[in-house]
Parts: structure tokens; C-alpha cells; sequence
């Protein structure tokens, strides 16, 4: 019985992170919004240098989604092996984290070259932006 609620609460956390890393890769490219460049006072040329950034990172984000969504499919299937042991579980898990860590990684990498581009004022601007922009967004609801 114990083992049978582990597997589901381990699908059930797939699932939830699926679902937020398939939102995280349909946001807003703020760089591009007239409203954002405007407020920010954003050059043409600086948003091509964050989209530079932006593009320059994707094929290694989109490399390490497609291993992310390899390993959790295996941790599934482990999960489900009816002869699989903890000890298999733990290591399939730790590859699953070993990406996601990259994958963060990279990510955080990506905003960090890109909040370079900007100046204090500009940071300033835009952490405002975001904070307001937050507010008005619709949030998820709560997980269960």
C-alpha cells in the first residue's frame, strides 16, 4: 500500500512539473513588449542583445528539457517495476535532479547575462514592471 502512494505522489509531482516547465516556456518575452521597452526606456539594440542572450541559450534549455523528460520517464518506470528497489529508485532519482539542476542552472545563467545588459535604473524599472504585472495575473491555484 505504502509503495503504491509513493508512486502516485511521484507521478503527481511529474505531472506538476511538466505543467509548470510547459508554462515557463510560453512567457512573455518582456524584452520585445512596447509597454516594457517604453518604461525601460529599452534601445532597439539593447532588446536584440537580451534576445541574443535569449537565443543563445535555448538549444542547451531545450537539450536538457528533452533529457529532463527522458530521466522522469524512466524514474516512472522504475517506480512502477514491480522488482525495482529503493537503492534503483534513489539513482534514477538523483539523474533526474542532476538535470533539473542543470537546467536551472542554465536558466538562472541566461537571466543573469541578461540583467547585465541593463543599467541599475533599468533593473529598477523592470523589477517594478514585474512586480505590478504579477499582481494583475491570474495565480494557480493551489496545490493539493
Amino acid at each position: 500500500m505504502h509503495r503504491g502512494r509513493t508512486a502516485a505522489l511521484v507521478c503527481l509531482l511529474l505531472v506538476l512539473v511538466a505543467i509548470d516547465t510547459a508554462a515557463a516556456q510560453r512567457r512573455h518575452k518582456w524584452w520585445q513588449s512596447d509597454e516594457v521597452k517604453a518604461e525601460l526606456e529599452l534601445t532597439d539594440e539593447a532588446s536584440a542583445a537580451l534576445e541574443a542572450i535569449f537565443q543563445a541559450a535555448r538549444p542547451r534549455q531545450r537539450e536538457l528539457m528533452r533529457r529532463l523528460g527522458r530521466e522522469e520517464q524512466a524514474l516512472s518506470r522504475v517506480i512502477r517495476a514491480p522488482d525495482a528497489s529503493e537503492a534503483a529508485v534513489i539513482r534514477q532519482i538523483d539523474r533526474v535532479e542532476r538535470v533539473r539542476s542543470a537546467l536551472s542552472r542554465a536558466r538562472i545563467l541566461m537571466l543573469y547575462r541578461m540583467r547585465r545588459e541593463l543599467s541599475a535604473e533599468q533593473r529598477d524599472a523592470l523589477r517594478e514592471w514585474l512586480r505590478r504585472n504579477r499582481r494583475h495575473r491570474p495565480q494557480p491555484s493551489a496545490r493539493r
